[in-house]
């Protein structure tokens, strides 16, 4: 495998992980129309679970490669918390007023 290929796959993994969390975030925001903060929910816990893998990425020490492995699932984890925040915040923009 090239580097090109491997670099590929990570972007569309980490495009894949927005998109999960857009729609995770349209699907509380249609079910939840009344109670505008339940389509945050999903951005706190991505924040607190990236918060924690790259606290234990950079402050524990392991053996072999965990410690990568936690902080690509900390990158992943932002990108999903990003995703999920952009798109909670425009669908409170954009809402239309019934």
């Amino acid at each position: 495998m090239n580097l090109q290929m491997i670099e590929t796959r990570f972007i569309l993994l980490l495009a894949g992980t927005a998109a999960i969390f857009a729609v995770i975030t349209l699907l509380l925001h249609i079910f939840f129309r009344k109670r505008k903060y339940v389509k945050y929910i999903p951005c706190v816990f991505t924040l607190a679970f990236g918060i924690y893998n790259f606290v234990l990425a950079f402050t524990v020490e392991t053996v072999g490669f965990n410690d990568i492995g936690k902080a690509i699932l900390g990158i992943i984890s932002m990108v999903g918390f990003t995703a999920s925040l952009v798109s909670a915040v425009l669908f409170d923009i954009f809402a239309f007023k019934k």
